[in-house]
């Protein structure tokens, strides 16, 4: 089987070591790591490079490709911003931080050799907050990029609730991200996007609704980061407030993680959540019972509220054992 290329040009042979140092142990038997630190050498091996070959290159250095355009190319910079439609790594980056760069790009380069997949849409939603969703949004995307999927996240709830799971210092970019997306596509405000386990945009500073947004602005975002053909699967937190522009998000998505918990409340809700859901595609939802208590049986839970199709029972952060299931389940229900 033909090796994998990977292949650093840089003409800062300091940050050359560096990289060598820490792709060369643990990729050295799956793939060829190719340095050049001189530009003259780098002009005659454009020549050489093969669509499938990932290339993380000095973008000074880039006018040297010509017409050659793949989404294996990483241009190397002294910021994280975009050029053209390239992606800047900066060479601040640390190693946990590149590595992830690169496992996600060796994942993508496999996946087009076996037939590309086009992108996903999960929506995690509960019709009652206090629910889960968050949770359950953020472990749907962290199971998902733990699978070599490339995930881009968004908080499509009223309170963006996410905000507690990442670096506050990020709501300082989201006015900027606010106004870019207002004014142009993904090639404008793609540079704004926050990199962790997977990538997401920077939370608002308050409510959407305060900022004149409703569910279109985000079917927008949807829509251009399916067009840039980057990610694998979007996964969106959505409000708990149902309406006819949530209906047609839902019989748009591929998939819709919808998660209830037990009680006299549910049991008044389950039946016309069901009604109003009706027009959706049933194999489109994993059900979540969330929070259940011990002792209900998985037959029980399906026989109380009458759900026909995939159940799909969690009981969020309770012991390992659990959340182990939960994962389990959740790979059967995404990734069937």
């Amino acid at each position: 089987m033909k090796k994998e290329k990977i292949i650093f040009a840089d003409p800062d042979q300091e940050y050359l070591n560096f990289l060598e140092g820490m792709v060369v142990p643990d990729l050295e038997n799956d793939a060829d790591i190719v340095m050049i630190s001189e530009l003259s050498y780098f002009q005659k091996y454009v020549n050489l490079l093969e669509k499938e070959d990932l290339l993380f290159v000095w973008k000074e250095w880039a006018q040297e490709l010509g017409q050659i355009k793949n989404d294996h190319i990483i241009l190397i910079g002294d910021s994280e911003e975009s050029e053209k439609d390239l992606f800047i790594m900066p060479r601040s980056w640390n190693e946990r931080v590149i590595k992830e760069q690169i496992r996600v790009l060796r994942t993508r380069v496999q996946k087009q050799e076996k037939g590309a997949k086009e992108t996903k849409t999960l929506l995690v939603y509960s019709p009652v907050g206090g629910s889960g969703v968050s949770a359950a949004a953020r472990e749907s995307a962290e199971y998902l990029a733990e699978r070599g999927e490339k995930v881009f996240f968004i908080g499509a709830d009223t309170w963006q609730d996410y905000r507690r799971m990442i670096d506050q210092r990020l709501d300082e970019t989201a006015e900027i991200f606010f106004a870019a997306g207002q004014k142009g596509g993904f090639s404008v405000w793609k540079q704004w996007i926050c990199h962790e386990n997977f990538d997401l945009i920077p939370p608002f500073r308050q409510s959407y609704v305060c900022l004149g947004l409703n569910l279109d602005f985000f079917r927008k975002i949807e829509k251009e980061v399916r067009e840039s053909g980057l990610y694998d699967w979007i996964v969106f937190e959505v409000d708990h407030a149902y309406n006819g522009g949530l209906t047609q998000w839902m019989a748009d998505a591929d998939k819709i993680l919808l998660i209830v918990r037990q009680g006299e409340k549910w049991n008044t809700i389950i039946p016309v959540m069901k009604k109003s859901m009706a027009v959706i595609p049933r194999e489109k939802f994993c059900f979540v019972y969330n929070f259940f208590e011990s002792g209900d049986t998985e037959e029980d839970k399906a026989r109380q509220f009458g759900w026909d199709g995939e159940i799909f029972l969690g009981r969020h952060g309770q012991t390992q054992k659990e959340w182990e299931v939960w994962r389990k389940r959740l790979g059967e229900a995404l990734c069937e």
